[in-house]
């Protein structure tokens, strides 16, 4: 007579195996902890104009990123793009700031072709901690040399915080009133920097600021080793075609 073996219900495994499998995880699971990254410390830049401590002499690099993400969030990242320094409406800079206007007209075509420049340009549309009070920031920043050519950041009506305290940081400001008086800048000019502060109402009719920071003599350089660049394979080109014959 043939003996049958043990009925097992189905579907479960021996304890030992299910238990071994729980060491298992339990030993995995610190690992992926341990790898977690903390933001590297960027040391903080010795310009005039600064957020969140980067500045004019602040170089992009993977720590920065980081650390922007650290406190603003996920970010959106793009090369090789427009560089488009206009604020307000068309005729703002061309008004009030014609050297920002001189340098916009050189970045872009005059007949509105796409011109992208080396660049990279982080964006960040939600922002995750709730005392930071930024709508939108976008960082511009020089593909060649690393350095920043401007910083723009949006805030809703908590921006009236940040413009006392520039008031306070920076001095008394200039203000300019926009056509219609629909809105108002206040601004700050130091060596190479400018910081403008937009004041105006949302589409709501609620109180919104624009902040908006350039670094002059960086967005000089980029142009200037950009046209050094082109004239430099120009000359390769008119070099090749000489020796073709």
């Amino acid at each position: 007579m043939i003996k049958k073996p043990p009925h097992k219900p189905l579907g479960l495994r021996p304890p030992w195996r299910w238990s071994g499998g729980l060491v298992v995880m339990l030993l995995v699971l610190p690992l992926f902890a341990c790898g977690e990254k903390t933001p590297e410390k960027i040391a903080p830049s010795s310009g005039y104009f600064t957020f969140l401590d980067l500045g004019k002499d602040t170089l992009y690099s993977d720590a920065v990123r980081q650390l922007l993400s650290a406190e603003l969030g996920a970010d959106s990242i793009a090369t090789r793009t427009v560089v488009d320094l206009d604020v307000n409406y068309p005729t703002f800079l061309a008004q009030h700031f014609e050297e920002l206007h001189r340098l916009n007209q050189q970045l872009n075509d005059a007949k509105g072709a796409r011109v992208e420049h080396d660049t990279v340009k982080l964006m960040y549309r939600y922002i995750q901690k709730k005392e930071r009070p930024f709508k939108y920031v976008e960082l511009m920043f020089s593909g060649i040399d690393g350095r920043p050519l401007y910083f723009k950041i949006h805030a809703g009506k908590e921006g009236g915080e940040i413009l006392k305290t520039m008031q306070a940081k920076h001095g008394p400001d200039q203000t300019i009133a926009w056509r219609e008086g629909v809105g108002t800048t206040h601004f700050w000019e130091k060596d190479d920097e400018v910081l403008l502060i937009s004041q105006m109402l949302d589409r709501f009719g609620e109180p919104e600021f624009h902040i908006m920071i350039y670094f002059v003599g960086n967005i000089e350089t980029l142009i200037e080793t950009e046209k050094a660049r082109i004239q430099q394979r120009e000359e390769l080109r008119r070099q090749s075609g000489q020796k073709a014959f």
